[in-house]
């Protein structure tokens, strides 16, 4: 579930860091999985425990639309690139 959020979230952002600049999607996967992570808790505590499972989709939402780890490693490749040549 999560491989096409991520998919989508890449081409988007890497292609958006091209133009405007890599600060923002490298701030928005750590945003995504810090969220994730309050959200999965949130979850696991007993109030929550009765809500169907369908919830835990938010998480994939959260952890994979936000870019994750994989737009990390593209945006960071882009940027040695771009150093490498200017230097």
């Amino acid at each position: 579930m999560q491989l096409p959020f991520s998919i989508i979230t890449n081409l988007i952002l890497s292609s958006y860091c091209d133009k405007v600049g890599h600060k923002l999607p490298l701030i928005l996967p750590m945003v995504g999985t810090a969220l994730a992570t309050i959200f999965l808790a949130l979850l696991a505590t007993t109030k929550f425990l009765v809500w169907p499972m369908g919830t835990v989709l938010i998480y994939a939402v959260l952890n994979s639309g936000l870019g994750g780890y994989p737009l990390v490693c593209i945006i960071l490749y882009k940027q040695f690139n771009r150093f490498s040549i200017c230097h």
